[in-house]
C-alpha cells in the first residue's frame, strides 16, 4: 500500500479512518482529515498510548492543561494513556494524513 492511496475518497466534513494493521497489543491507523477538529468541550482520553506521525498537512493539538502543539509535515508526537487532548486545527487546503499507532 501507498500511504497516499485513496485519499480522494475523503468526504467533506468527515475524517477518513482506515485500520492498516492490528493485533492484541497494537493498532495502526491512517487518518485523513481536512478542516475537521474535535468538538468544543470534548477531550480525547484514551486507554492506550498513541504515537502520531503527521505525513502531510499541518495540525494543532491542545492538552487539557492549555498546552498547544503545532504539528507540521513530518512531525511526530507521543500521547500517553489518559492524557486528555483534542485536535483544534487541521489544514483543509492540504489534507492532513496521520499515521497513528496505538499501543496497549
Amino acid at each position: 500500500m501507498n500511504i497516499y492511496d485513496g485519499i480522494e475518497e475523503k468526504r467533506e466534513n468527515e475524517e477518513l479512518v482506515e485500520i492498516l494493521a492490528e493485533n492484541n497489543n497494537v493498532v495502526i491507523k491512517r487518518i485523513v482529515s481536512g478542516g475537521e477538529t474535535t468538538e468544543d468541550g470534548v477531550w480525547c482520553d484514551q486507554d492506550e498510548d498513541e504515537y502520531i506521525l503527521l505525513v502531510e498537512g499541518c495540525a494543532e493539538l491542545e492538552y487539557e492543561d492549555g498546552k498547544k502543539i503545532l504539528l507540521q509535515k513530518g512531525d511526530s508526537l507521543m500521547i500517553k494513556k489518559g492524557e486528555k487532548h483534542r485536535v483544534t486545527y487541521t489544514s483543509a487546503c492540504t489534507p492532513c494524513i496521520w499515521l497513528c499507532i496505538f499501543v496497549k
